[in-house]
């Protein structure tokens, strides 16, 4: 089973001088029968994710709606955007960020990181 505590400091994009620092949590959510995801961070920053595993990857999908179904600020609804985990094993996995702008046909990495367990 997959399940984890993630602490980041990077890098702003849009703001060199800044940094973002955040944390998510990832665990599987028996009443949704899904993965979930939630990350928090110092720009204010909540997003939840969505997903389990496809094939030997794990593939989380940001929801674009807030709790009471309205569209969240900041996104479009033809944006699909997702994090997969793959080459997964024991110590490390590879984690990319992704998003699509043709409901899913192709996908752009906008971000990669390798992970290392550190225990």
């Amino acid at each position: 089973m997959y399940k984890g505590i993630q602490s980041v400091a990077q890098p702003n994009d849009g703001k060199p001088d800044t940094v973002i620092v955040g944390r998510s949590i990832t665990a599987y959510n028996n009443h949704l029968g899904k993965y979930q995801q939630t990350w928090v961070d110092n720009a204010g920053n909540i997003w939840e994710y969505l997903g389990g595993m496809e094939g030997a990857n794990m593939i989380l999908y940001l929801e674009h709606t807030t709790a009471d179904g309205t569209q969240a600020v900041g996104f479009k609804s033809s944006t699909l955007i997702r994090m997969v985990f793959s080459e997964i094993s024991q110590t490390v996995l590879l984690w990319s960020y992704e998003y699509s702008v043709d409901g899913g046909k192709t996908w752009t990495v906008t971000n990669q990181a390798t992970y290392t367990r550190l225990d």
